[in-house]
């Protein structure tokens, strides 16, 4: 199972991120050369009337491996889409059968309003999820964490370099998109991945457990410089506001002004009109509105 590190067994206000020259060591871990895609869409469905939907593979980065990714585009505006690219929580790790996206609540809970507002999602099968499911270290100090999670930043950015492919997806306007287990990344794929223009992140914050220090958020949030967004509950007990979320955002290397703690009267868990608005409102913000397409 993933260990999203509940409690209190670090403080943070007593840890220092590791210099810049460290960091760019660990930065090279994420590396890999850029072969061919040989990307195949193995199913087209236009059957909702709010969107499409594509399942793509295409190859992974490493050991052979195909990726998947469900790329939904929206009927309602004209491309080239912004677009979401989407980190899941421990959800998609819980489950050994393949990703159904028809009847997974979290399209509607999560994509929903994201396509309806005219913009893209991307949501790819990262290693470790649906069907690509296998077993997670549970203890995060382990080297066999830190292979996974370099495994999974790569499936991320391979994910981008087949939208860079695609003359329907705007490539300079692609944000990160998390949640959870995802909001946690939130930290790192951002700070490794130059083409993410956005951060979205929802239920984050720093773990409370401690993982090597290549793998460890602290070292990469400083080096997070884009526009980031963070909704989170005030009472959430798996990542504590106080000692790991605020440590979280103050931490976050993006300007002041150019960065936002959205709180809300719950856990870790909140009703999704409370996520809307101010996802929304960011995403115009910083990409601007989507080109919406003439009603006839």
């Amino acid at each position: 199972m993933i260990d999203l590190g509940t409690g209190s067994d670090r403080d943070y206000a007593l840890e220092t991120p590791v210099p810049e020259s460290t960091f760019r060591i660990y930065k090279n871990q994420f590396l890999y050369d850029k072969k061919e895609l040989n990307a195949v869409i193995e199913l087209r469905n236009e059957n909702n009337d709010d969107w499409v939907m594509e399942k793509v593979t295409f190859d992974a980065a490493y050991d052979n491996q195909r990726m998947i990714a469900y790329i939904f585009l929206p009927k309602n505006a004209a491309p080239p889409y912004q677009t979401l690219i989407f980190f899941p929580g421990g959800y998609a790790h819980r489950t050994n059968s393949g990703f159904m996206p028809e009847s997974d609540g979290h399209i509607s809970a999560y994509f929903g309003y994201v396509l309806k507002s005219g913009r893209a999602a991307v949501y790819p099968i990262y290693l470790g999820t649906y069907e690509r499911n296998e077993e997670m270290p549970v203890n995060t100090r382990s080297h066999e964490y830190t292979e996974q999670l370099v495994k999974r930043v790569k499936d991320f950015s391979r994910t981008i370099d087949y939208i860079e492919t695609r003359d329907d997806i705007d490539a300079g306007k692609l944000a990160y998109y998390g949640h959870s287990w995802g909001g946690r990344y939130g930290a790192i794929i951002p700070a490794v991945e130059d083409r993410i223009a956005l951060n979205i992140l929802v239920a984050a914050g720093f773990p409370s457990t401690k993982a090597y220090p290549e793998a460890d958020e602290i070292n990469y949030i400083t080096r997070v410089v884009v526009p980031t967004l963070i909704l989170n509950g005030k009472y959430d007990v798996i990542f504590p506001l106080e000692n790991n979320v605020r440590h979280f955002y103050n931490l976050l290397g993006t300007p002041e002004k150019d960065k936002k703690l959205h709180l809300i009267d719950a856990s870790h868990n909140f009703y999704k009109r409370d996520r809307v608005k101010p996802i929304l409102d960011w995403c115009d913000k910083y990409f601007g509105p989507p080109n919406y397409l003439e009603k006839e």
